[in-house]
C-alpha cells in the first residue's frame, strides 16, 4: 500500500443475522415453537388455579358467586388479570384463547430476555445459540424432584414476572439502568411478590462490581451477620394439620430429590 492509498478499515465481525444490536426475531420464533412443542401447554393447572379465575372474574362478573375471595384476595395486587380481560374485551378473543395468546408472547418474551442475557455475558456466536438451545430444552423442565421450573407450562403471573426479571438483569449487566428500572416497575406492578427476589438479584449484581473495583480486605462481616437474621424462631418439628400440609409437598425436602 502506498501513501496516497487511503488505509482500509476493518469490517466488525458479526456472527451472522442477529448478532448485531438487532433480536434474532425468526430464530427465537422457532425456539418459541419448539419450546411449546417440547413442554406443551396446560390451561389452568397448579397455582394457575388462582390467576385464571381472576382474569375470568374481571371479564364476566357472575362467574364463580360463592367464595371468589379464594383467588380474589390474592388476584388484586396484581395487573395480571386486568391485562388478561382488558385483552380479551378488545379482541373479542375467547378468554381461554386470550390466555394462550399471552402464553405465546410470555414465552418469547423469555426466550428474547435469555438472548440478551447471553448476549450480555458472553461474546462467542457459538456460546449465544448454544444456551438458547439449552434453555429451550429445559424450561419447563422440574429440577431434580423439586417442582421448581424456568418458566410454567401455563399462564400466570410469572409467565410476565419471569421474562422482566431476566431482561432487567441484562439490562444491568449492560448498564442500561433506565431500562432496568421500567422493568422492575413493570414486575411490581405484575408480581409484586418476584419484585422482592428481583430487587435481591439486583442487589448481588452490585455487590459483585463494587467488589471487582476495589481492594480485598479481610473483614469480619460473618460475626456480625449474625444479627441480621430474625430471632426467636421455633425450630421444633411440625404438627397437626400443619404437618400434614408441609408434608403434602415432599420435594420441600432435600432428602427426596432424586436426579
Amino acid at each position: 500500500m502506498t501513501d496516497s492509498e487511503p488505509p482500509q478499515r476493518r469490517r466488525p465481525v458479526v456472527g451472522g443475522p442477529g448478532e448485531g444490536g438487532r433480536l434474532p426475531i425468526l430464530r427465537l420464533g422457532g425456539l418459541t415453537a419448539a419450546a411449546l412443542v417440547i413442554h406443551g401447554y396446560h390451561l389452568g393447572v397448579e397455582d394457575a388455579e388462582i390467576y385464571i379465575p381472576t382474569a375470568k372474574k374481571l371479564l364476566h362478573p357472575g362467574l364463580y358467586p360463592y367464595a371468589d375471595e379464594f383467588f380474589l384476595s390474592h388476584g388484586h395486587l396484581s395487573l395480571f388479570g386486568p391485562i388478561l380481560a382488558w385483552t380479551s374485551r378488545l379482541t373479542h378473543l375467547p378468554i381461554d384463547w386470550s390466555i394462550f395468546t399471552w402464553y405465546i408472547l410470555t414465552l418469547f418474551a423469555m426466550l428474547a430476555a435469555c438472548w440478551l442475557l447471553l448476549k450480555a455475558c458472553f461474546h462467542s456466536p457459538r456460546a449465544h445459540w448454544t444456551g438458547m438451545l439449552v434453555v429451550t430444552a429445559v424450561l419447563a423442565m422440574p429440577a431434580a424432584n423439586t417442582g421448581l421450573l424456568l418458566m410454567d407450562p401455563y399462564m400466570t403471573a410469572r409467565s410476565f414476572s419471569t421474562p422482566l426479571t431476566v431482561f432487567t438483569l441484562a439490562c444491568l449487566l449492560e448498564r442500561k439502568y433506565v431500562r432496568a428500572t421500567v422493568a422492575m416497575l413493570a414486575t411490581a406492578l405484575i408480581h409484586p411478590q418476584m419484585m422482592a427476589y428481583l430487587i435481591f438479584l439486583a442487589f448481588v449484581l452490585w455487590a459483585a462490581e463494587r467488589n471487582k473495583s476495589r481492594v480485598r480486605e479481610p473483614v469480619p462481616v460473618m460475626a456480625s451477620a449474625i444479627a441480621l437474621f430474625p430471632t426467636r424462631f421455633d425450630l421444633t418439628p411440625a404438627t397437626g394439620a400443619y404437618r400434614e400440609a408441609l408434608y403434602s409437598r415432599d420435594y420441600f425436602f432435600l432428602y427426596n430429590w432424586s436426579g
